[in-house]
This record gives C-alpha cells, structure tokens and sequence, in this order.
C-alpha cells in the first residue's frame, strides 16, 4: 500500500468517525508537493484548490483546520517523511522514521 492511500484511509476514518482529540486537520497527498516550485497557471490553480480543500476527495479548506498533514518524499534518499504544518503558529514539523529522537 503506498503512502497517499494511508493517508487517505485516515482521512477517511476520520471524516467517518466524527472528531478526534485535535482533529482540526485536512491531509495532503502527492500531489501537492508535485506542483510546488511550479509557476505555471495549472498548477497554481491546482495548489489554490488544495488550500481552499477542494481536492483531494476528503480534504478541508485550510482556514477551518489548525493542521495540515502530508507525505514528502526526499528523492535523493528515496525516502519518505511526514510533514505537520502547524498553521496557527506558523512552523513545519518533519517526522521521519530513520532518525531517533529519544537519544540519551
């Protein structure tokens, strides 16, 4: 299974199941991180219509959610990680399962 369709398997659940404790989410999928860097009108429309939650099927507009979740893939390392955008306080969490952050 790859990692867009977890991700929304979760959204899905989520949207089923009523709200989770911090809930105020919307999940991103491939897509986006495919049309960033691109300045051309497709896809700046195609990343506008993700903001406002039009796409991807399940997603929220991004002035109703606190955060946004999505997949990035690093291409050099041919690895995946999750990034947080917390839009309340303006940071980006990144999320990676190759780095051990509860060192001693």
């Amino acid at each position: 299974m790859n990692i867009d369709m977890e991700l929304h398997l979760l959204q899905e659940r989520h949207n089923r199941c009523g709200k989770w404790v911090g809930s105020e989410l919307t999940i991103l999928d491939m897509t986006f991180q495919a049309y960033m860097g691109k300045e051309d009108k497709k896809h700046s429309n195609g990343l506008l219509r993700m903001v406002k939650g039009e796409v991807p099927k399940l997603a929220k507009p991004w002035s109703s959610v606190k955060h946004v979740f999505m997949s990035f893939n690093l291409q050099r390392q041919k690895h995946w990680i999750l990034l947080v955008f917390n839009l309340n306080n303006c940071e980006i969490m990144a999320y990676d399962s190759k780095i051990n952050l509860c060192r001693t």
